[in-house]
C-alpha cells in the first residue's frame, strides 16, 4: 500500500488530484465502498468534505464534534465502528444529506505536529467488518495525507513568495534604471 500511495504524492501535483487518487487507492486497499477526507475549516469551525470520489467538492460540512469523524477530530484518536446506526458517535445527518447508507466506518485523524487537520475515513467494508489491520493501514494513509497537505501548503507559499520576490526585483530594477537615466 505505501508504495502505491507514495507514488501519487508529488509537490507539483494539484492537492485535490492527489487526494482523489488517494481515495481511489484507499477504497481499493480497504475494500470499501467510499473513502473521504474531512478538513477542518477554521472560519466556520466545520469539518468539510474535501475529497471524496463520488461527492461534489466542498459541499458537505458537519460541526467539528459531529459524528464519528467529529469525535476522531476532537479526540485525535482513530475509531472503528462496525454497526454505525447503533453506535452513539454516529450522526446519520450526512447519510440523509447524501443518500448514502453507512454500515461501518474506520476513521483516523490527520495529525501533523499535534495539530489535527481533519480526518480520513473508509465506509462500508465490502466483506466483513473493519479490523485492527484496516485501522493500521488507515493510520499510515492518514500520516501520508497529513504530510502531503502540509507539503502542498508550504510549496504554494513558496510559489507565492517567489512570485512576490520576482516582482520586487523587477520594480527595483526599473527604479534603478530611472535613477541612472536622470
Amino acid at each position: 500500500m505505501s508504495k502505491k500511495l507514495s507514488q501519487i504524492f508529488d509537490l507539483k501535483s494539484n492537492l485535490e488530484t492527489v487526494l482523489s487518487a488517494c481515495m481511489y487507492y484507499l477504497n481499493e486497499i480497504m475494500d470499501s465502498e467510499r473513502s473521504s477526507i474531512f478538513l477542518f475549516q477554521h472560519w466556520d469551525q466545520q469539518l468539510t468534505i474535501f475529497s471524496s470520489l463520488d461527492l461534489e467538492k466542498h459541499v458537505d460540512s458537519i460541526p467539528k464534534a459531529c459524528g464519528v469523524a467529529g469525535w476522531v477530530f476532537t479526540n485525535h484518536e482513530p475509531a472503528v465502528v462496525n454497526d454505525a446506526y447503533k453506535g452513539p458517535r454516529f450522526c446519520k445527518d450526512l447519510d440523509d444529506l447524501t443518500g448514502f447508507k453507512t454500515y461501518n466506518i474506520v476513521c483516523a485523524p490527520l495529525v501533523l505536529s499535534k495539530l489535527c487537520l481533519g480526518t480520513i475515513q473508509s465506509l462500508n467494508k465490502k466483506e466483513g467488518d473493519f479490523n485492527d489491520n484496516d485501522l493500521d493501514l488507515l493510520r499510515l494513509a492518514a500520516n501520508m495525507v497529513a504530510i502531503s497537505i502540509n507539503n502542498s501548503n508550504r510549496y504554494n507559499e513558496l510559489l507565492v513568495t517567489n512570485e512576490a520576490c520576482q516582482k520586487f526585483i523587477k520594480q527595483i530594477s526599473a527604479n534603478m534604471g530611472n535613477i541612472f537615466d536622470q
